[in-house]
């Protein structure tokens, strides 16, 4: 038990390393950086603050960027010719254009933002360039070797002017320029004369004052301060042309001014080679600074190199040996406290707690005893040094009440120091368990009743009795903290047990059942409590951050990290008079803005001298000031001081690196080409997709305090916080394209504006634009190719299945057109037999009469013969697209009466009952006479053949554009599947193969009738088989021949006049046919014979020809050309010709 309670109540700790000998002075702290820092080399010469920025500065060995973390070093580098030339930086200087000129011993170079490069000046190649100023025209005055030069950047002339050893320059706001030589002489430039006129500084003082110049530096108001090689300082006044000491700050020759600059408007701070002096012109003081400054701010080196005042009014310190010092004025207004002898106090003695005394303080500590501070001499006693640690310490009256671990209370006589009472023990009846030595809280009601907080509960002081008195309605606690509300209630705080309340007057106290642990993932602790000005109770805790209790409404709310504290482990609360609440805890101080619910922090980089406070150690003074105890020293401050207004930080992008190496602008397969500052896209390879960003919002006063927020679109869309680091990492991004976001604060949630940086992770080659044209044109090639191949093998399998099927139906063809001509022979032998038989008769009768009726037999099967080739012949026509219709008006009614009387007498001596059905009103149609007939006639004489009992054909007009007729017979039921079938060419039913038939009559009459524009379609009514013939009414040209037409025929005169023979021209290729014309004409006729035109012509120009008979189709000259010549000759023209063709159509006529 002893081990465990023995840190429990080490509550209250603070150290004490820094208590200050006057605390009403101003204290100078300093944060250093040296080159473990990463600065490039410790010994400094120059410093610059650019106008983005960045601090610049110049070392013996190297020059560096730096941005509040980290130090970008430039240097000499061999491989990189645009690289500086020099590494002792001895002047840095920015012009009005912004560009940086950067002084070496060496020569003059002149850098570039963009890509980080560096330019020589050529002719100050291989001189010491000590001091670089610009004028408003941008010209540049350079001294280098020991010489002063103008230069044109533009131009690049430069000039040099007479000035015997020219050391500093000085370019004031009212545009003048002045040069300082190694003696007394200053020269003023005249631009209008383009000279410089000399004047001497010391011309009014006495001789025995006459000093060597050693440094000058802009005075303001049209003044100069002049530095001396001995030491003095003189305020020199141009326009009166005399000088006053600035201030004498040594006599000793071994001091040298380095440089003077205003701080403010009172002050100056002078650098020497003795430390830094602070000169006060109001108050006519000097503070002193040097290495061993203890609680005034100690610099890192005495030697003093350079001054730079920053632009938020931060002072840089450059030291000859140990690097860089930084102060700002608000990192001071956390003040420190030290004892008055140094030699009592260990460099850290921790305290436990802090109690007031009519406005003093008691502090007790852990193991250095209890010290006094007098809040009005701000001076530290050591009292009772036989005390050594006190964990609770309570003034009344005179006395002090020390609270000791495991040894009870002590009570003293302030005064005499002397011990009065000792309460070893505090005994309760039998109660033995609840008797304790260990006292954590004393608290002293408004009525005076003292109340003691022990490990094991709560006790009250009898006075009279000298004894204490345990709260027994109250169970076993361990107390942390007591206070007493504005209704006189006491609220305890408690380790592990959370909150109770206790009502004196009524001897009631309670559990508030207000949770600190998170659900039990923490302890129930409370550090401190209070109570702020709008009697809200405040808790601090172990784990859980702060709460706000409103008893009115008993809701119990929380502030935590996630709201903006610096850690959930908070110590002490404490209201200030604009009643914000200033929180300890273990990473700092927080202010917590009520009202605006926002959260400042305070951290060591703001002045504290430790981030980690301790348990209820906190006082606000009558006067308004706060104490807190830290574990290095207790600290104070006045929080109306706390007055800065938060403006938004420039935010730059500084670096990227990849494998941990910095990216560099130019070189190798970086895709760096600018530096990231400008916000250049980078393009980086997919094997470099691993890579770290720098950024830096350029705000130096406390870096600590700068939080960050970044996001990297393309990849998330949510910002990730950061509260102090400035670099983050990515790893193995896949190719695409990313922008990197980063925002930064500086406090009250004000950010700055965004920083962006674009980043293309290139594809591996594979994966590129290319790869994916060459894969898309594989793809499409070798997807042609399968196609290809596809079309190829089913083009080669339809062929198979192609030539099967045209084997097939070769094999059908073939078949049909055996059976065809074997029913074509049959056709044909039919009537040749009948014309054979016939003729042989004829050749052996005598009778006539048998004669005769033997010559009709051939007759009529001639012109079966003739109208079976008329047939074949219009089939072929058909098929070939060669047959011409001539549309003429045609009575359809009329028409089909005559076609189906010619197979009347074979129907009457049949079985076949018949019957034709058509409309009264006469059909009249513009159809192809001749080309209706074979249809119909085709359509008749199947219906005949084929049919059993009955034939009925019906004609209909269909609305007034088409007409139709059926026609029906009761013969076998064609099948469905072969209702198309029998209209192909040569295609017969097997079941009619006993009928004799060409088998071209229904591809024919369809084919006829699509040349119509008609339909011929094969259906069922009835259980019978029918044909529906459609045709239009009307053509696209049509002939009517049925109009009356006034002819004048004049009838010709026999040929045979006077009793004397005409003579007739019969031209014929064939000779048969030739030879038969002669035998007919002969008798009557004068008859010649040609076998061609050519023939004819001759016989015409040497005989008188009254007739000529032609046949059209002749070779050499055919009809057509003989008759066109004869009908062109005039001597000619008279005679008639005939012509004998095949060709009996309306369009051959």
């Amino acid at each position: 038990m002893r081990s465990i309670i023995r840190p429990l109540i080490a509550f209250f700790i603070v150290v004490c390393g820094w208590f200050n000998f006057d605390a009403k002075a101003q204290n100078y702290l300093f944060r250093y950086y040296t080159s473990d820092d990463g600065l490039s080399y410790n010994s400094i010469n120059c410093m610059l603050q650019d106008k983005k920025g960045f601090v610049w500065i110049g070392t013996v060995d190297g020059l560096n960027r730096f941005d509040g973390k980290n130090f970008k070093i430039f240097r000499t580098d061999e491989q990189a010719p645009s690289a500086i030339g020099n590494n002792f930086i001895s002047y840095l200087h920015q012009d009005k254009n912004g560009t940086i000129w950067v002084g070496t011993h060496y020569g003059l170079w002149r850098y570039n933002e963009d890509t980080e490069t560096f330019t020589l000046i050529r002719f100050t190649h291989g001189y010491w360039v000590s001091q670089i100023r610009s004028d408003k025209q941008g010209a540049l005055w350079i001294v280098y070797n020991n010489s002063l030069a103008k230069y044109d950047p533009v131009t690049k002339q430069k000039k040099e002017y007479p000035i015997n050893v020219p050391l500093q320059l000085i370019y004031n706001k009212l545009d003048e320029l002045y040069v300082s030589d190694a003696n007394r002489n200053m020269y003023k430039y005249i631009p209008g004369r383009d000279r410089f006129e000399a004047f001497d500084v010391f011309n009014k003082c006495p001789a025995v004052n006459i000093k060597e110049i050693f440094r000058v530096f802009d005075g303001g108001q049209n003044s100069i301060i002049v530095a001396t090689f001995d030491g003095d300082l003189k305020f020199f006044d141009i326009d009166k042309a005399t000088y006053t000491d600035f201030v004498a700050i040594g006599t000793t020759p071994k001091m040298r001014v380095e440089n003077v600059i205003s701080y403010g408007t009172n002050e100056y701070w002078i650098a020497t080679n003795l430390g830094v002096y602070i000169y006060n012109t109001q108050l006519k003081s000097i503070r002193h600074l040097t290495t061993g400054s203890p609680g005034q701010g100690a610099v890192s080196d005495n030697s003093i190199t350079a001054l730079l005042l920053d632009n938020e009014g931060g002072m840089w310190v450059g030291t000859r040996f140990r690097g860089l010092n930084y102060y700002h004025k608000y990192n001071t207004l956390f003040k420190r406290y030290s004892p008055g002898s140094v030699n009592t106090l260990p460099l850290e003695a921790i305290i436990q707690h802090v109690i007031p005394d009519e406005g003093n303080l008691w502090i007790s500590t852990e193991n250095d005893g209890i010290y006094f501070l007098d809040t009005k001499t701000n001076t530290l006693t050591k009292k009772f040094a036989e005390y050594k640690r006190g964990i609770a310490l309570f003034v009344d009256g005179d006395e002090l009440w020390v609270g000791k671990s495991e040894e009870g209370i002590d009570v003293l006589n302030i005064n005499t120091g002397r011990l009065v009472r000792k309460f070893p023990k505090f005994t309760q009846g039998s109660d033995v368990n609840r008797n304790t030595t260990n006292v954590t809280q004393v608290l002293k009601t408004r009525d005076g009743t003292i109340v003691v907080g022990t490990s094991t509960g709560i006790y009250l002081y009898d006075k009279v009795a000298k004894q204490f008195n345990i709260i027994s309605y109250l169970p076993p606690i361990f107390v942390s903290s007591l206070i007493e509300d504005h209704q006189g209630n006491i609220w305890v705080g408690t380790f592990f047990s959370g909150v109770y309340s206790l009502d004196l007057k009524h001897s009631k106290g309670r559990s508030m059942e207000l949770d600190f642990s998170d659900k039990g993932q923490y302890n129930n602790t409370i550090t401190s409590i209070c109570e702020d000005s709008e009697h809200k109770i405040w808790f601090s805790s172990e784990s859980a951050g702060i709460g706000a209790y409103d008893p009115v409404t008993q809701k119990l709310s929380f502030y935590t990290r996630k709201n903006g504290l610096p850690a959930n482990n908070t110590f002490k609360i404490i209201e200030d008079s604009r009643q914000n609440l200033w929180i300890s805890t273990t990473a700092g101080i927080a202010r917590l803005d009520k009202a605006r619910k926002s959260i400042k922090v305070f951290t060591r980089a703001n002045g504290l001298s430790s981030d980690q406070f301790n348990y209820n150690s906190g006082y606000k003074g009558t006067d308004g000031r706060i104490y807190f105890g830290s574990t290095h020293g207790l600290i104070s401050f006045y929080p109306p001081e706390f007055t800065e207004t938060i403006k938004k930080v420039p935010l730059f992008i500084t670096g990227i690196q990849i494998n941990d190496q910095e990216l560099k602008i130019g070189y190798g397969n970086t895709g760096l080409k600018r530096s990231v500052i400008t916000g250049e896209p980078v393009d980086l390879p997919y094997d470099n997709s691993t890579f770290s960003i720098d950024f830096s919002a350029l705000s130096y006063i406390s870096p600590g305090r700068l939080h960050y927020a970044y996001k990297m679109e393309g990849l998330d869309n949510d910002w990730t916080l950061l509260e102090a680091n400035r670099k983050v990492y990515f790893t193995k991004l896949p190719p695409g394209k990313y922008t990197f976001k980063v925002k930064a604060t500086a406090g009250q949630n004000v950010w700055s504006d965004e920083s962006r940086l674009s980043i293309i992770i290139s594809p591996p080659w594979w994966r590129s634009a290319i790869a994916y044209l060459m894969y898309f044109i594989l793809a499409v090639t070798g997807l042609y190719i399968v196609i290809l191949y596809y079309h190829k093998h089913t083009r080669e399998k339809t062929n198979r299945l192609m030539e099967l099927v045209e084997n097939e139906k070769s094999k059908e063809l073939y078949e049909a057109k055996i059976d065809f001509f074997t029913n074509i022979a049959h056709e044909i032998r039919t009537p040749l037999t009948l014309i054979a038989a016939p003729m042989e008769k004829i050749r052996n009768s005598e009778n006539l009469g048998d004669i005769k009726s033997h010559v009709n037999y051939i007759d009529k099967n001639t012109q079966r013969l003739i109208s079976l080739t008329n047939q074949l012949l219009d089939f072929r026509k058909a098929e070939s697209n060669g047959l011409r219709l001539s549309f003429i008006k045609t009575d359809i009614n009329q028409l089909l009466r005559e076609i189906f009387s010619d197979f009347e007498p074979s129907l009457q001596q049949s079985t076949i009952k018949y019957s034709i059905n058509a409309p009264g009103a006469t059909i009249e149609a513009f159809v192809d006479h001749g080309t209706v007939e074979k249809i119909l006639s085709n359509l008749i004489h199947n219906a005949i053949k084929y049919a059993e009992n009955r034939l009925v054909i019906n004609l209909n007009a269909v609305a007034d554009s088409h007409f139709s007729i059926e026609i029906i017979n009761d013969g076998y039921l064609v099948p469905l599947n072969f209702r198309e079938k029998i209209f192909e060419p040569f295609y017969r039913l097997k079941t009619s193969k006993h009928i004799t038939g060409t088998g071209i009559g229904l591809a024919l009459a369809r084919s006829l009738t699509e040349l119509h524009k008609g339909t011929l379609i094969f259906g069922e009514h009835e259980n019978m088989n029918l044909f529906t013939l459609t045709l239009p009414i009307h053509q696209d040209i049509e002939f009517d021949f049925t109009k009356p037409e006034d002819n004048d025929y004049q009838e010709e005169s026999a040929l045979v006049t006077d009793g004397q023979k005409e003579s007739i021209l019969i031209v014929e290729d064939t000779a048969d046919i030739r030879n038969f014309l002669y035998q007919e004409f002969m008798p009557d006729y004068i008859v010649f014979k040609a076998t061609n035109g050519k023939e004819a012509i001759e016989i015409l120009n040497d005989q008188a020809i009254n007739l000529i008979i032609s046949d059209v189709m002749m070779p050499e000259m055919d009809g057509y050309q003989l008759c066109r010549y004869i009908k062109t000759d005039v001597t000619l023209s008279h005679i008639p010709v005939v012509l004998l063709t095949a060709k009996n159509g309306v369009d051959a006529k």
